[in-house]
Protein backbone atom coordinates (compact mmCIF):
# COMPACT_ATOMS: atom_id res chain seq x y z
CA UNK A 1 0.00 0.00 0.00
CA UNK A 2 1.12 3.42 -0.95
CA UNK A 3 1.53 6.21 1.32
CA UNK A 4 -0.59 9.55 0.79
CA UNK A 5 1.29 12.60 0.72
CA UNK A 6 -0.25 15.86 0.66
CA UNK A 7 1.13 17.90 -2.08
CA UNK A 8 4.15 20.42 -1.70
CA UNK A 9 1.91 23.43 -2.05
CA UNK A 10 -0.56 22.48 0.47
CA UNK A 11 2.43 22.01 2.92
CA UNK A 12 4.01 24.86 2.38
CA UNK A 13 -0.10 26.49 3.01
CA UNK A 14 0.05 24.91 6.62
CA UNK A 15 3.55 25.71 7.39
CA UNK A 16 2.25 29.93 6.07
CA UNK A 17 -0.82 29.54 8.33
CA UNK A 18 1.23 28.70 11.76
CA UNK A 19 4.01 31.21 11.21
CA UNK A 20 1.16 34.09 10.56
CA UNK A 21 -0.49 32.08 13.53
CA UNK A 22 2.32 33.19 15.60
CA UNK A 23 2.63 36.55 14.25
CA UNK A 24 -0.54 37.18 15.06
CA UNK A 25 0.03 36.19 18.68
CA UNK A 26 3.19 37.83 18.95
CA UNK A 27 1.38 41.62 18.08
CA UNK A 28 -1.41 41.42 20.02
CA UNK A 29 0.76 40.47 23.26
CA UNK A 30 2.60 43.32 21.97
CA UNK A 31 -0.31 45.66 20.85
CA UNK A 32 -1.90 44.62 24.77
CA UNK A 33 1.33 45.59 26.80
CA UNK A 34 1.87 49.04 24.51
CA UNK A 35 -1.37 49.66 25.29
CA UNK A 36 -0.74 49.54 28.94
CA UNK A 37 1.95 51.89 28.49
CA UNK A 38 0.04 54.52 27.12
CA UNK A 39 -2.77 54.33 29.15
CA UNK A 40 -0.72 54.37 32.60
CA UNK A 41 -1.97 56.92 34.57
CA UNK A 42 -0.41 58.86 37.98
CA UNK A 43 -1.85 55.57 39.86
CA UNK A 44 0.47 53.82 37.86
CA UNK A 45 3.69 55.66 38.27
CA UNK A 46 6.35 54.67 40.57
CA UNK A 47 5.30 55.92 44.66
CA UNK A 48 8.54 57.89 44.80
CA UNK A 49 7.59 60.58 41.91
CA UNK A 50 3.87 60.50 42.33
CA UNK A 51 4.75 61.07 46.10
CA UNK A 52 6.11 64.29 44.55
CA UNK A 53 3.42 66.26 42.98
CA UNK A 54 1.71 67.45 45.75
CA UNK A 55 1.13 71.35 46.96
CA UNK A 56 1.88 71.06 50.50
CA UNK A 57 5.33 72.79 51.10
CA UNK A 58 6.01 70.79 53.82
CA UNK A 59 5.44 67.67 52.08
CA UNK A 60 7.32 68.97 48.99
CA UNK A 61 10.71 70.22 51.19
CA UNK A 62 10.45 66.51 52.26
CA UNK A 63 10.06 65.10 48.73
CA UNK A 64 12.68 66.62 47.03
CA UNK A 65 13.80 65.40 43.67
CA UNK A 66 17.39 64.31 44.16
CA UNK A 67 20.02 62.06 41.89
CA UNK A 68 18.43 62.43 38.88
CA UNK A 69 20.65 63.28 35.74
CA UNK A 70 18.88 65.11 32.78
CA UNK A 71 19.43 65.16 28.98
CA UNK A 72 18.40 66.76 26.06
CA UNK A 73 15.62 64.74 24.52
CA UNK A 74 16.27 62.96 21.14
CA UNK A 75 13.97 60.43 20.63
CA UNK A 76 11.23 58.23 22.33
CA UNK A 77 10.55 57.14 24.78
CA UNK A 78 11.63 60.14 26.49
CA UNK A 79 12.85 60.15 30.47
CA UNK A 80 14.43 61.80 32.32
CA UNK A 81 15.31 64.81 29.53
CA UNK A 82 14.18 68.53 28.30
CA UNK A 83 12.00 69.35 25.23
CA UNK A 84 12.79 72.66 25.54
CA UNK A 85 12.76 75.89 27.47
CA UNK A 86 9.54 74.94 29.42
CA UNK A 87 9.15 71.00 29.36
CA UNK A 88 10.72 68.58 30.18
CA UNK A 89 10.21 64.97 31.29
CA UNK A 90 10.63 63.25 34.66
CA UNK A 91 11.01 59.35 34.42
CA UNK A 92 8.06 59.15 31.53
CA UNK A 93 5.90 62.21 32.76
CA UNK A 94 5.82 65.41 30.88
CA UNK A 95 6.29 68.39 33.08
CA UNK A 96 5.60 71.86 31.83
CA UNK A 97 6.32 74.95 33.74
CA UNK A 98 3.39 76.39 34.14
CA UNK A 99 4.57 79.96 35.39
CA UNK A 100 6.50 80.47 31.82
CA UNK A 101 6.58 80.88 28.01
CA UNK A 102 9.63 80.36 26.50
CA UNK A 103 10.75 80.52 22.60
CA UNK A 104 9.84 77.72 20.39
CA UNK A 105 12.36 75.51 18.76
CA UNK A 106 10.40 73.60 16.37
CA UNK A 107 8.96 74.96 14.41
CA UNK A 108 10.77 78.57 15.04
CA UNK A 109 9.86 81.56 13.31
CA UNK A 110 13.23 83.72 13.28
CA UNK A 111 16.88 83.25 14.11
CA UNK A 112 16.57 85.10 17.43
CA UNK A 113 13.61 82.84 18.53
CA UNK A 114 15.63 79.95 17.87
CA UNK A 115 18.90 81.25 19.37
CA UNK A 116 17.00 82.21 22.51
CA UNK A 117 14.64 79.02 22.33
CA UNK A 118 18.26 76.64 22.74
CA UNK A 119 19.81 79.18 25.03
CA UNK A 120 16.33 78.30 27.39
CA UNK A 121 16.52 75.25 26.79
CA UNK A 122 20.53 74.62 27.79
CA UNK A 123 20.07 76.38 30.73
CA UNK A 124 16.80 74.78 31.73
CA UNK A 125 19.07 71.47 31.46
CA UNK A 126 21.45 73.32 33.44
CA UNK A 127 19.62 74.49 36.48
CA UNK A 128 17.79 70.49 36.55
CA UNK A 129 21.23 69.04 37.03
CA UNK A 130 22.08 71.81 39.46
CA UNK A 131 21.05 69.74 42.55
CA UNK A 132 17.76 69.07 44.84
CA UNK A 133 14.66 70.60 43.65
CA UNK A 134 10.78 70.24 44.17
CA UNK A 135 8.21 70.25 41.99
CA UNK A 136 5.10 72.74 42.66
CA UNK A 137 1.40 72.50 41.18
CA UNK A 138 -0.08 75.20 39.78
CA UNK A 139 -3.60 75.09 42.24
CA UNK A 140 -5.58 75.70 39.86
CA UNK A 141 -5.65 73.32 36.84
CA UNK A 142 -3.41 70.28 37.27
CA UNK A 143 -2.78 69.34 33.26
CA UNK A 144 -2.68 71.22 30.05
CA UNK A 145 -4.61 70.31 27.15
CA UNK A 146 -1.32 67.79 25.58
CA UNK A 147 -1.62 65.88 29.09
CA UNK A 148 1.40 67.51 30.60
CA UNK A 149 1.75 68.18 33.91
CA UNK A 150 1.69 72.09 35.05
CA UNK A 151 4.13 72.33 37.50
CA UNK A 152 7.20 74.76 38.49
CA UNK A 153 10.16 73.34 39.65
CA UNK A 154 11.12 75.21 43.17
CA UNK A 155 15.28 75.18 44.59
CA UNK A 156 15.86 77.74 47.72
CA UNK A 157 12.41 79.02 47.13
CA UNK A 158 12.40 80.33 43.87
CA UNK A 159 11.21 78.87 41.03
CA UNK A 160 12.95 77.96 37.72
CA UNK A 161 10.35 79.67 35.42
CA UNK A 162 11.61 83.34 37.50
CA UNK A 163 15.52 82.16 36.79
CA UNK A 164 14.64 81.71 33.43
CA UNK A 165 12.48 85.07 32.68
CA UNK A 166 15.27 87.08 34.98
CA UNK A 167 18.02 85.73 32.21
CA UNK A 168 15.93 87.26 29.39
CA UNK A 169 15.21 83.49 28.33
CA UNK A 170 11.45 83.54 29.09
CA UNK A 171 8.61 85.70 29.62
CA UNK A 172 5.63 85.47 33.00
CA UNK A 173 3.06 83.56 31.64
CA UNK A 174 -0.19 86.12 30.68
CA UNK A 175 -2.24 82.98 29.35
CA UNK A 176 -1.59 83.68 25.92
CA UNK A 177 1.53 83.91 23.63
CA UNK A 178 3.34 86.59 22.53
CA UNK A 179 5.79 86.98 19.36
CA UNK A 180 9.42 86.58 20.19
CA UNK A 181 10.40 87.66 16.56
CA UNK A 182 10.15 91.42 15.68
Amino acid sequence: MRKRTSPVWARRKRSRRAVAGFLLTVLVVVGLAGLSLVTAGPEDTPFEIRHLWTDDAREAEENQIAGIHFTPCERPPFANCVIDGDTFYLERQSIRLFDIDTPELNPSRCALEARLGAEAKARLLELLNAGPFSLEAEGTRDEDQYGRQLRSPVREGRSFGDILASEGLARKWTGRRLPWCE
